[in-house]
């Protein structure tokens, strides 16, 4: 089989909306001759750390002041960042994994694999295992996939408008409609409210700060097509079950998630400077597919020498990942006659930090809401 550097295309995926593209080393499709179950749990195992950090940028930045705009009042801001990541997201242990048909070569010393954000080096070596009723046939081996050695990693940028209405009320859309970027396909959409609660208590209606709700959803999708020389083809088209390399041409990654967040909100207007913070109840979901044709070897223990048939398998692994979690976020927005940046930083599973620039349209005097 040939070899495809998932973590380089994977990270250029999860990282679409950057102009820089990541590269790792390392990483073997071969990991698929385990068979469906077990490629399905060593590609969790490797992703889920990534996937779960990357799912707490997703609620990120949907306030940057609790004072909502008054009525026709409105904003537009791009805000970009990253997650920090910690020490227990950069190994796993395979055997906690309970493979069916992998398991360790002999010789090998450690059982701790890296994450996709661990060491750059790749993992231990494994061999594969054809079972039948009177023993098992070893049929081939592979190293488990190569970190990247990444301590810090984008999280996905958003623009966002912002606008006053009724009743001291913010609605909020956040918006890239389907953008085609080379072999990537993407959108985000998302909606979201804020309210003055202030107004409704009698005893801090007159108070200097602000204080709000925010309720918000959003969703991402993104498709990314790998390029043909990364693709997994059959060794020899003369196997049972080959197709044409045609067939195989439909090899893809997919990503669908959702987020959707309540949270309170306080901040202090001091002139041009703001600060803020949040806490927030965060529930969010992400699906990342293997999508397409995949060759799958499929081996017969009576033939010799040993060789393979092919089954040809179609989106071979799923994952996904739900987070549900209490955030607390503390921020500043700095404001200078029509244009604002500001600075967040937010403690979760995996803490954040972003930044953002704005044009803010509400006042035509400076330092004025």
């Amino acid at each position: 089989m040939r070899l495809m550097k998932i973590p380089c295309y994977l990270l250029f995926l999860l990282s679409h909306f950057f102009t820089a593209q990541l590269y790792a080393q390392g990483s073997s499709a071969s990991v698929v001759k385990s068979g469906l179950s077990d490629a399905n749990k060593i590609f969790g195992a490797y992703l889920s750390p990534m996937l779960t950090g990357w799912s707490s940028g997703l609620n990120n930045n949907w306030y940057t002041t609790a004072k909502p705009h008054g009525l026709g009042g409105f904003d537009i801001t791009v805000s970009a960042g990253g997650f920090f990541v910690p020490e227990h997201a950069m190994t796993y242990n395979p055997n906690n994994l309970k493979l069916e048909n992998a398991q360790p070569s002999p010789g090998v010393n450690s059982m701790r694999a890296p994450t996709i954000f661990g060491s750059p080096e790749a993992g231990p070596k494994m061999d594969v295992f054809y079972h039948t009723p009177v023993k098992d046939f070893a049929v081939g081996s592979f190293n488990l996939p190569a970190g990247t050695g990444y301590y810090f990693f984008p999280s996905i940028p958003n623009i966002q408008l912002n606008f006053g209405v009724i009743k001291n009320t913010e609605l909020m859309v956040r918006f890239i409609p389907n953008v085609n970027l080379h072999d990537i396909q993407s959108h985000v959409y998302g909606i979201g409210i804020k309210h003055d609660l202030k107004q409704w208590i009698t005893g801090i209606k007159k108070t200097a700060f602000d204080f709000s709700g925010v309720a918000a959803y959003s969703i991402t999708g993104a498709e990314y097509l790998i390029p043909e020389v990364h693709r997994l083809y059959p060794d020899d088209n003369s196997y049972p079950g080959a197709q044409q390399k045609s067939f195989y041409d439909n090899q893809r990654f997919g990503m669908q998630t959702n987020a959707w967040l309540l949270a309170i909100v306080l901040s202090k207007k001091m002139k041009f400077f703001t600060p803020y913070a949040g806490f927030s109840y965060n529930h969010t979901f992400i699906r990342f597919k293997v999508l397409g044709n995949y060759p799958m070897p499929v081996y017969e223990p009576l033939t010799s020498p040993i060789k393979p048939t092919i089954k040809n398998v179609n989106d071979p692994i799923t994952l996904e990942v739900t987070d549900n979690a209490m955030r607390l976020n503390i921020g500043a927005r700095i404001k200078f006659y029509y244009t604002t940046i500001h600075f967040e930083y937010t403690i979760a599973r995996f803490n954040t930090i972003t930044a953002g620039l704005g044009f803010n349209l509400q006042s035509l005097h400076p330092f004025v809401r």
